[in-house]
């Protein structure tokens, strides 16, 4: 039975994947209403092109859309569809790009949100840094052309900061998404290892009255359920103690170890604070935490410092 110690590797699911998709139709689908409507309103220049992007963004989106809607990916196949699409997004706003950066008055860089997000959203960790690159480069190629070759061109230090601050969201939106996932991921795996308990706790009282799970009958059930809250089971005491450790335990799925370490993160300790008084090293008790954000959630450490003062077991 799988436990919250694989809700990591439980994630990204069939689900999780499918999800990340359907979210960049809807991105897709925004960014090229806003794109035909710059290309409209601000750049008479470069309209052609702007359009064109424009129409690429809404046909990719709408190709993309179809295929989750009609044929979707088997879920083996929806690392590879993802990939397919990357390369695709990556392919049009590389174009677009390439075709924008030589006017002075588009705005080529709103194209490369996409891409950032694409990037962020699929590869998570690796991902962020490679998007952080892709933006830092297109805002790089963008002032450098506005600066040294365009002729009338005019470096807009307001646009490039917006245009950073949206990078940065857009990878924050990236974060929270797959923060959401791990919490789905351990929430679900904790429904079934309590729902699994308890079905083995009513295995167990069938058996004792002689009952078996594939043959009682409603009524049968009924009446050693009440024979057992009536306290005509002597093992009552011992059954009640289970299913109150089962409905209730905050940590399902915590080692001994990790448990020592939330208590000792609940009352502000550091790690090297922690390492000498557990006999481990600081590099292990920094494994230990990110193991424990991990299960529990959790994104940054001072979130788990927040969760650990509330709801860490005494020392």
């Amino acid at each position: 039975m799988p436990t919250p110690d694989q809700a990591r590797t439980d994630v990204p699911t069939s689900g999780s994947l499918l999800r990340v998709e359907r979210q960049l139709v809807v991105v897709r689908g925004v960014l090229a209403v806003l794109v035909v409507a710059m290309g409209l309103v601000y750049d008479p220049v470069a309209r052609p092109v702007v359009l064109l992007a424009g129409a690429g963004l809404a046909g990719l989106a709408v190709a993309v859309a179809r295929r989750l809607a009609v044929r979707p990916p088997a879920p083996g196949q929806l690392a590879r569809f993802g990939s397919a699409v990357l390369v695709a997004d990556a392919s049009l706003v590389a174009v677009a790009y390439g075709l924008l950066v030589w006017d002075a008055r588009a705005m080529p860089v709103a194209l490369v949100l996409l891409l950032v997000y694409s990037i962020a959203l699929r590869m998570r960790g690796p991902g962020v840094t490679l998007a952080a690159l892709v933006l830092a480069l297109a805002l790089g190629g963008r002032v450098a052309m506005q600066a040294w070759v365009l002729r009338d061109g005019v470096v807009r230090p307001e646009l490039m900061v917006l245009w950073a601050s949206l990078g940065v969201l857009v990878v924050a939106f990236s974060r929270e998404f797959w923060a959401q996932e791990y919490r789905r991921a351990a929430a679900w795996t904790a429904r079934r290892a309590v729902a699994d308990d308890l079905s083995a706790i009513v295995v167990r009282t069938l058996d004792r009255v002689g009952l078996s799970p594939e043959t009682a009958t409603h009524a049968e059930v009924m009446e050693a359920v009440r024979g057992i809250v009536s306290g005509a089971d002597p093992d009552r005491d011992e059954l009640i103690e289970r299913l109150a450790g089962i409905l209730s335990a905050p940590h399902r799925g915590l080692t001994p170890r990790e448990l020592e370490i939330l208590s000792h993160l609940g009352r502000g300790h550091p790690d090297a604070r922690i390492a000498a008084a557990l006999f481990i090293s600081p590099s292990t008790v920094r494994n230990h935490v990110k193991s424990l954000r991990d299960k529990l959630g959790l994104i940054s450490r001072e979130e788990l410092r927040y969760y650990a003062r509330r709801h860490a077991p005494p020392p």
